[in-house]
């Protein structure tokens, strides 16, 4: 397997500024040592086996998730904080995957948090190690060596808190005389709000959004209330997105389906258009992409 820091580099990049309107800069930095730190990471298993970590400090995790839930710094809790950087996480991850060969899978993002939760992979390696600053706050990437231990230590997902019911969000817009619904299914609380918020900014404001955590509580949420849309994450634990999509068709159900997911693989569109899906938008993706998609949809 070949990195190069260049490559990693712009993929931050790209999913700081897009996602948080952050820049970073590579900078020459060794691994920082703090008593309150963060560090996600994602596992990628398949033809090549690897384990990604971002390592950050508290202060720096914190301003990321505020700005990701337009909050303050104070407000964001600890729950927030996970949410976010796994988030975040899971697009590097889903990002670097995507220049590794096929075929490969992408593990939930993995969250730790305290005094110095610093990542070791025993036995292992890491590949590439690179050192960024974003709004003045320091963090550091590992690329750990190809093993498929490695991978395995990310295989458990961050919690987002307790299983709720779907709840739904009318977003208003007087403007608007259509009201569309749309069902969005991701197991991230912090990436489900950055698609509603990207629905909004792409002249759906007025959309009545249905959120659930995973495939499962979206098929019930498709039958119960007969969506417009479905914008679903691949990778959800219960049922995955391509799950979910499969159920529908198997069930005569040809409600619209949308991918917005962390990978964007040639093998993954094909799969989703091959299962009845009428696009796949890779993270990080802007309100424009998002017009593009569903107007021939939702007009």
């Amino acid at each position: 397997m070949h990195l190069s820091s260049d490559d990693v580099a712009q993929i931050i990049q790209e999913v700081w500024s897009s996602m948080l309107g952050i820049d970073v800069e590579p900078v020459d930095m060794t691994r920082p040592e703090t008593n309150d730190a963060v560090a996600g990471s994602v596992g990628v298993t398949g033809a090549t086996d690897c384990l990604i970590s971002m390592e950050m400090g508290g202060p720096g995790a914190r301003r990321f998730a505020a700005t990701m839930f337009g909050m303050s710094d104070e407000e964001a809790s600890d729950d927030d904080i996970a949410d976010g950087i796994g988030e975040l996480t899971n697009m590097v991850g889903g990002n670097i995957k995507s220049l590794l060969p096929e075929p490969s899978t992408l593990s939930l993002p993995v969250v730790a948090q305290g005094k110095s939760p610093t990542l070791r992979v025993p036995g292992g390696k890491p590949l590439l190690e690179a050192g960024y600053m974003a709004d003045g706050f320091p963090m550091f990437l590992t690329v750990w060596s190809p093993r498929s231990e490695c991978a395995a230590l990310a295989s458990d997902s961050v919690t987002d808190g307790p299983n709720d019911q779907p709840c739904v969000i009318s977003l208003t817009n007087p403007e608007s005389e259509t009201t569309v619904k749309v069902v969005v299914a991701d197991d991230s609380r912090a990436m489900r709000m950055i698609v509603i918020r990207t629905l909004r900014q792409a002249g759906y404001d007025s959309a009545d959004v249905i959120e659930c955590e995973n495939g499962a509580e979206g098929l019930a949420a498709v039958k119960a209330n007969s969506p417009d849309m479905v914008l679903s994450d691949w990778n959800m634990p219960e049922m995955s997105g391509i799950e979910f999509l499969q159920a529908l068709r198997a069930g005569g159900d040809s409600t619209p389906f949308g991918f917005v997911t962390s990978e964007g693989s040639d093998s993954m569109r094909t799969q989703a258009s091959d299962s009845g899906a009428l696009f796949l938008i890779a993270k990080p993706f802007t309100a424009e992409m998002f017009a593009e998609a569903l107007k021939p949809v939702l007009g």
